[in-house]
């Protein structure tokens, strides 16, 4: 049986994969905010998420628990930074 798709405005918490520069995928539980059609995660700017995405911007993300354990299909995204906060305001 296949995972559900799941709407990212109704979790609570989402699994963000990035990618090391080698391709390894890493998982890691975030809180999500949606803004207009778009999802924004805070995150400190030297946090290893953070480093990935400046790296690669392919993220994944799919519904979860804190503990991070998936129980949803995964949505292939874009992530970009965004350090001006009228652009999410």
């Amino acid at each position: 049986m296949n995972a559900p798709i799941f709407d990212p405005a109704t979790e609570k918490y989402v699994s963000l994969a990035t990618y090391r520069r080698n391709g390894i995928e890493v998982k890691t539980p975030v809180w999500i905010a949606e803004v207009g059609r778009r999802y924004y995660a805070f995150s400190a700017g030297d946090a290893g998420k953070v480093k990935r995405i400046r790296a690669t911007p392919r993220v994944r993300i799919a519904a979860c628990d804190v503990r991070g354990n998936v129980h949803s299909a995964w949505i292939e995204g874009r992530a970009r930074m965004v350090f001006d906060s009228a652009l999410i305001a």
